[in-house]
């Protein structure tokens, strides 16, 4: 009869993984007895990470999009004549479009049809 060697050993790797999450769990539950033993240091302890944090994004955000040079190109855009032509002639249209719908009288759904 032989006995299974790494059957026993992985058995006492579980109990061994089992008792330290028990034990860390333990611990777990220590943390909000503690925090409320030391609850000054706590608190100071967190507008400190507070302040370093919002220092962090401040710095990020604001310092070094500031070093951030733009890029200009050196010519602007220019557009052709037949560009400009197009452009001129969409707005005429959209005016005559505008106009003509100022002259245009609606019936007034809200009289008497008699009137």
């Amino acid at each position: 009869m032989e006995i299974n060697v790494s059957k026993i050993n992985d058995k006492g790797k579980i109990k061994g993984f089992k008792e330290k999450l028990k034990s860390f769990l333990v611990s777990l539950k220590k943390i909000p007895w503690l925090l409320g033993e030391r609850v000054f240091s706590f608190f100071l302890t967190a507008i400190l990470l507070a302040i370093i944090v919002s220092a962090l994004f401040f710095f990020k955000s604001i310092v070094l999009t500031q070093r951030q040079t733009l890029s200009v190109p050196p010519d602007l855009p220019v557009f052709g004549q037949e560009a400009l032509d197009k452009i001129k002639q969409h707005w005429q249209d959209r005016r005559q479009k505008l106009e003509a719908a100022d002259t245009t009288s609606y019936p007034d759904l809200f009289s008497p049809k008699g009137e």
